[in-house]
């Protein structure tokens, strides 16, 4: 009998998958009668009906983007689930499996009809492909979607695009988008839900430190760049350096001013600064504004004096980088020096 029903349960999941939520609720409601106590089936039934309550939201409509509309309900069943105590996964899987595809589908036809692309759309389409596990075709859909004019605050591109660099073994491209999320807005990103084992590891390391809260999201760019698995960069434009300069200002009056967020500004600006740095060593090859660049940053680590000890070891750590990057390229030609600035 127990064989009997395990194979029920792999029909209902397939029923699941398919999207046919009726069948599902039909047969998992039949064996309650002689499964009772049965908390698969009775999350089955939580399923189905929080699904059958939206049958509107399954159908495609040519006046609304129903793949966004589907993809807010997904996030609506997510939390349900939590809520309600549907916790099994494979119930959970198979409706993903069948709602992402549908929202694929969606937001395909969406396109075709309209064809004036948006960002946001498209960093639907391209999450909703790695959900399904196409990550070919949701990385070349996100790649695309950086081609479009979107909202800075919108962070979401640079981390899935970093998670699946690095799932696909391209470390280099991923550290590039990590590091341009750090840089955009490192306070808006949930750290317990990137994937990728450097920063995982970095976020370890600064909690062993003794930084909580959200001190930790703002020193994983220096860890990284101080313990490596957050050394590479995208080239700044000069318009990029420029507004980066006008953020330094601005956080250093801050610091001057509002001693009550140093914890969170010291770091955002040592972050600032090691772009600079890489700036004027890497791109301007220019020596005496990267040594200048560099003793501000150590410098900056003895605002944190009630961290004494650790701010010493971090500070000496800088110290030998900053040497060694600068002795590493003393030889190139530092009158670009004059331009900076």
């Amino acid at each position: 009998m127990e064989q009997n029903l395990l194979e029920l349960k792999k029909d209902i999941y397939l029923e699941l998958r398919d999207g046919k939520f009726s069948n599902a609720e039909d047969m998992a409601f039949n064996a309650l009668a002689d499964q009772i106590m049965d908390t698969d089936l009775e999350e089955v039934l939580k399923t189905t009906r929080f699904w059958e309550n939206r049958a509107d939201a399954l159908i495609f409509g040519e006046d609304r983007n129903s793949g966004e509309l589907l993809f807010e309900e997904w996030d609506r069943f997510v939390e349900f689930c939590v809520e309600n105590k549907v916790e099994n996964k494979k119930i959970i899987g198979s409706v993903k499996s069948y709602i992402f595809r549908t929202i694929i589908d969606m937001l395909i036809e969406y396109y075709r009809i309209n064809p004036c692309k948006d960002r946001n759309s498209l960093v639907m389409l391209g999450q909703a492909f790695y959900e399904v596990g196409e990550n070919q075709k949701a990385i070349q859909t996100l790649e695309y979607a950086l081609s479009f004019p979107g909202d800075d605050n919108d962070i979401r591109i640079y981390l899935l695009l970093g998670d699946m660099y690095a799932e696909s073994g391209n470390d280099e491209l991923a550290m590039v988008m990590f590091g341009e999320a750090f840089y955009l807005l490192p306070q808006m990103i949930n750290i317990d839900g990137i994937g990728y084992t450097p920063i995982r590891k970095l976020k370890n390391k600064i909690i062993e430190d003794g930084f909580t809260g959200n001190e930790v999201a703002e020193w994983i760019p220096v860890y990284g760049y101080l313990y490596k698995g957050l050394t590479v960069r995208r080239n700044l434009e000069y318009n990029d350096y420029l507004q980066l300069q006008q953020r330094i200002k601005e956080y250093e009056k801050s610091l001057k001013i509002d001693k009550k967020v140093i914890g969170i500004i010291t770091p955002r600006l040592i972050n600032y600064y090691l772009w600079v740095f890489d700036y004027y060593l890497f791109q301007m090859k220019a020596q005496k504004g990267a040594r200048k660049v560099a003793d501000r940053i150590i410098a900056l680590f003895d605002e944190l004096g009630e961290r004494e000890t650790l701010m010493k070891r971090l500070k000496e750590r800088a110290r030998t980088i900053f040497q060694s990057l600068l002795d590493e390229h003393n030889g190139w030609d530092a009158r670009g020096d004059e331009n900076i600035g």
